[in-house]
């Protein structure tokens, strides 16, 4: 009998204890490996705006994006990313033999395109990204992701970035050009052409987030420099939100120096609802000479945001070698909680007219309408007018441009 319970007991251990002791010595569960999917395919129908010349506009087109995106993540430590895109206008495929209507007989891929590819590292609050990928700074002023070009932004890029309470930094290189391109040439191997990029600053919550930043571009076939330097803050107080930012611009190309700079300035109030009015006002240098370069550049900014929808000032300083003053009136309101209206009104003037000239470019008014009937889908349209000034010469009929899109994205 006590052989029996003895053996009871044994047997009762064994199964009571030795999985308890073998699972403390199993190793730690690895994290899995998870996969999260990007679909973005959005079309949009736009008026194309024409030139100060009587002819409001020049025609229309349709522009459509198709991206697919796909992020694999091993536990929070590491992550990958990859997403591809296709950009076209409606009707653009052809028969290269005839130059007709190729639907069915065009299958070559000419718009399609590895926009992002990156792998990221993350440890302590902090990240390094690896790859291709958009970047996007204070509001996309100087750098930026510029989605509403159906093509959008990416750059070939390291990245360390950090975001923290008290403060948040930020560095990154690019190669903007490596060459030779476009031929078999190789005596132009290093003259290759970069992008240095560092900011950083204090944060105080909502209050007030501030960073000075450094921005160089360095292109060595064009034995060109420049350096980009300043502040830019942003905070709320209250219902009232606003944003500040000065840079300047210095740096050389052949047979010439640069001295530039701008000032931009944002407030308003949150009126609740959804409903907000406020304003701004910025003002870019300009003027060249043979010696020196004045007018400021505005890099690789998202100038859909800022200078007026109607697309005058695109591309500064080329669309805006006089420089630019741009005071603006912002307001957005919300008409219901699937309905967002914005309204925007810009006045342009050179900043540094030259002799002869007439600084008053003319007054933009734009208005934008989102809808949000179901999650995945967004439908947007908006009408923008350029009623011009002397400026642009004798004849002040005002320029037309409109839109309306469909955006479908799930994520």
């Amino acid at each position: 009998m006590a052989n029996r319970t003895l053996t009871f007991v044994l047997v009762l251990l064994a199964v009571l204890v030795l999985p308890g002791l073998s699972g403390a010595e199993e190793e730690p569960e690895k994290p899995k490996v998870t996969f999260h999917p990007r679909v973005q395919e959005r079309a949009r129908f736009e008026v194309l705006q024409g030139p100060f010349d009587g002819d409001p506009v020049n025609g229309w087109q349709i522009g459509n994006r198709a991206r697919l995106g796909l992020e694999a993540r091993f536990g929070k430590a590491v992550s990958a990313y990859v997403e591809i895109q296709d950009v076209r206008t409606w009707g653009s495929e052809y028969k290269a033999d005839t130059l007709s209507e190729g639907t069915l007989f065009d299958w070559v891929a000419n718009g399609l395109d590895m926009h992002q590819a990156y792998g990221q590292v993350n440890f302590s609050g902090m990240h390094l990204r690896v790859g291709r990928q958009e970047i996007a700074w204070h509001g996309q002023r100087l750098i930026g992701s510029v989605l509403w070009a159906h093509q959008g932004r990416s750059f070939d890029a390291i990245r360390f970035f950090a975001e923290r309470d008290t403060v948040g930094y930020e560095a990154f290189y690019a190669v903007l050009l490596d060459r030779p391109v476009g031929g078999d040439t190789t005596h132009t191997i290093g003259d290759d052409s970069h992008l240095f990029a560092l900011r950083a600053g204090p944060r105080a919550g909502d209050a007030l987030k501030l960073d000075g930043l450094f921005i160089g571009n360095m292109d060595q076939g064009a034995n060109t420099f420049l350096a980009t330097f300043g502040a830019h803050a942003q905070g709320k107080a209250g219902a009232f939100a606003w944003e500040a930012e000065g840079y300047g611009q210095v740096g050389r190309e052949p047979g010439a120096t640069y001295g530039a700079y701008m000032f931009g300035l944002r407030g308003g109030g949150n009126l609740g609802g959804g409903h907000y009015i406020g304003g701004g006002f910025d003002l870019l240098s300009g003027a060249n000479d043979d010696a020196s370069v004045r007018a400021f550049n505005t890099l690789y900014a998202t100038n859909h945001k800022f200078y007026g929808h109607f697309d005058a000032y695109l591309a500064i300083p080329k669309h805006a070698p006089e420089g630019l003053i741009n005071p603006q009136l912002n307001t957005r309101f919300s008409l219901h909680e699937r309905v967002k209206l914005r309204v925007d009104v810009h006045v342009f003037a050179s900043a540094d007219n030259p002799e002869g000239g007439e600084a008053f470019h003319g007054v933009e008014f734009d208005t934008n309408i989102g809808i949000k009937p179901i999650k995945p889908l967004t439908l947007s349209t908006g009408i923008w007018v350029y009623v011009p000034g002397a400026h642009w010469g004798e004849d002040l009929t005002p320029s037309l441009g409109a839109y309306f899109a469909t955006d479908f994205q799930f994520k």
